[in-house]
C-alpha cells in the first residue's frame, strides 16, 4: 500500500522508515496542509509489516519531543488498496519512533580558550577557539566547577544541572602576574649562609634570565627563574647549586644548595 503524509510548517522535516532497526527509505516530507492539500510524500509500504516512523530534522536528527508535547501540525496517513481508501489523522509525535524523556541536563560554559573544564574533579574538555564548551549528558544535581589554564589563576565554583535544561557558566580566568613585576634591578642585596658566611651582591632580572653580581670582586653567577608565579628559582654559586625561592611581599629569597646548606637573601640596609 502506499502512504502519504502532508503536514503544514514542515520545511526541511524528513519523514524515515524502519524495519527492525534498519532504515529502508528517508523522504522528504512535503509542505502541504489547507494551503496545499495536493502536497504528500508517498512511500510503498507492505502489508502485515512492523513498521518505525520517524521525522529528522534539517540536521538529520530524530526530532525528540518531550510527553505532552502538544503540536499545531498533523500527519495524515492513507492507506489505500486501489478501491477503498483508510484515512488517519493523528498528531506528528504520535508516528515519532522514540518519544525521549529528557533524564539528563547540560552545562554551557564560557570562558579562555584552552582552558580545561573539571567537573567534580572529573576532566570534560578544553574550551574551543571561539571560547565556549557545552558539556551534555550530565546527571541532575550540584557539581563543584573548577577551570584552569596554565598562567592563569584558577577559577571554581559550583553550578546546578537541571533535567532538560542547559544551564550557561561564565568562567572568565585571569591572567597571573608575575611576582617579580615591578622588580627593581642593580639594588644591593645581602648573600648569607647559616655558618655565617655572607657578601654583598646585586641581581639582574631580564625575561626568565638571573644573574648575581659580588660587589667587590664582580664574580657573577647565572640562573633562571623556575616559575614566575610562585618564585621559584635556580643559579650556580661558584660551585654549589642552589635552589630557592623569591618572596615578594618580605623582598627576601631563601633556599638550599645541593649539600642542604641554607642561604638566604635580604636588601642591604
Amino acid at each position: 500500500y502506499p502512504v502519504y503524509t502532508d503536514a503544514s510548517s514542515t520545511a526541511g522535516i524528513k519523514l524515515q522508515v524502519s524495519v527492525d532497526g534498519e532504515v529502508i527509505e528517508t523522504l522528504p516530507v512535503e509542505q502541504g496542509g489547507a494551503s496545499n492539500p495536493d502536497s504528500v510524500t508517498v512511500i510503498a509500504l507492505e502489508r502485515d509489516v512492523n513498521y518505525d516512523i520517524s521525522f529528522l530534522d534539517m540536521e538529520g536528527k530524530v526530532i525528540q519531543l518531550k510527553l505532552g508535547t502538544e503540536l499545531k501540525s498533523f500527519f495524515t496517513l492513507r492507506l489505500a488498496d486501489g478501491v477503498n481508501v483508510e484515512e488517519v489523522e493523528v498528531p506528528a509525535f504520535e508516528l515519532q519512533a522514540k518519544v525521549v524523556v529528557p533524564t539528563t541536563g547540560s552545562l554551557l560554559f564560557y570562558s579562555t580558550p584552552g582552558a580545561s573544564i573539571f567537573l567534580d574533579g572529573q576532566n570534560k574538555g578544553a574550551v574551543k577557539t571561539d571560547g565556549t564548551l557545552l558539556v551534555e549528558g550530565l546527571e541532575p544535581k550540584v557539581y563543584a566547577v573548577e577551570v584552569n589554564k596554565q598562567g592563569c589563576e584558577n577559577w571554581t565554583g559550583q553550578v546546578v544541572v537541571k533535567v532538560g535544561e542547559t544551564a550557561r557558566v561564565d568562567a572568565p580566568l585571569v591572567q597571573k602576574k608575575s611576582v617579580f613585576e615591578g622588580f627593581v634591578n642593580g639594588r644591593e642585596w645581602l648573600f648569607k649562609w647559616t655558618n655565617g658566611t655572607s657578601f654583598k651582591i646585586t641581581i639582574d632580572i631580564h625575561d626568565k634570565n638571573l644573574t648575581i653580581t659580588a660587589v667587590d670582586g664582580g664574580q657573577k653567577a647565572y640562573g633562571q627563574i623556575l616559575n614566575p608565579y610562585t618564585g621559584e628559582l635556580e643559579f650556580k654559586l661558584g660551585g654549589p647549586q642552589c635552589n630557592g625561592i623569591y618572596n615578594p611581599q618580605t623582598e627576601t629569597w631563601s633556599g638550599t644548595d645541593n649539600g642542604g646548606d641554607v642561604w638566604t637573601i635580604t636588601l642591604s640596609h
